[in-house]
């Protein structure tokens, strides 16, 4: 080269330099995000130093995910000095991203909400294996339209656990939630708590809520069970 060589790089140089690869580098030279000289002699392509920093900009935009069209935008008003303008490309980014997250913790908590709904499926075909009926000619499956009872350790406490189908009117549930603690020599030992669980949330309909009734119980003593207390 004519120019001073030690202000000029090799395509390889700088592909090193910014730790990418030098089809990546050949990519933007296509789209015109990068400019290099070709020397006439070999043929090579050489990078101005001063061009680094340019290419880090670019490299950072990519990452952040601008598109190469918008980064050609965005070369542009660098050039013509107008910073409004990449202002307000940065703003449209930051709102889509926004969105982006507000849509993915939106589909977490469904998805922490169904987590919930098969756990408690779990549970109770460990009680009731037949809960879930599963007819094979339409390889469909529904629920047992009744309540199923257990105990349950939470967190080192035992709990009487109703679980009943979303159309079960409260108070309904609840007499039959201390029928069955009766029946099994328990008594209440703390507040009831209501939870309703959904496949996938929101997005579900209503006769697939389950509805789960909590309340920590003991075991009766003899004096409790023969009525001497």
């Amino acid at each position: 080269m004519k120019k001073d060589e030690k202000e000029y790089l090799t395509l390889g140089e700088v592909a090193e330099i910014l730790g990418i690869n030098k089809t990546t580098l050949r990519h933007y030279n296509r789209e015109g995000l990068i400019e290099f000289e070709r020397d006439a002699e070999n043929n090579y392509r050489y990078y101005h130093k001063n061009q680094i920093n340019n290419f880090r900009i670019i490299l950072n935009f990519r990452k952040v995910g601008f598109s190469i069209e918008e980064i050609k935008e965005i070369k542009i008003y660098f050039i013509n000095k107008n910073y409004n303008k990449i202002i307000e490309k940065i703003d449209e980014k930051i709102n889509e991203f926004q969105n982006e997250m507000e849509n993915i913790q939106k589909n977490m908590e469904i998805l922490k909400e169904h987590k919930k709904y098969t756990t408690c499926l779990n549970e109770i075909i460990e009680v009731d294996p037949e809960y879930i009926l599963a007819d094979k000619e339409t390889k469909s499956f529904s629920r047992k339209d009744e309540e199923i009872f257990t105990t349950k350790n939470i967190d080192g406490k035992l709990y009487g656990v109703l679980c009943v189908d979303g159309k079960i009117s409260d108070r309904k549930a609840v007499e039959y939630l201390y029928k069955k603690i009766e029946e099994n020599n328990y008594i209440e030992d703390g507040d009831l708590s209501i939870e309703v669980t959904n496949p996938f949330g929101e997005l579900s309909k209503e006769k697939s809520k389950i509805k789960i009734y909590k309340i920590p119980i003991k075991h009766l003593t003899c004096q409790q069970v023969t009525g001497l207390e």
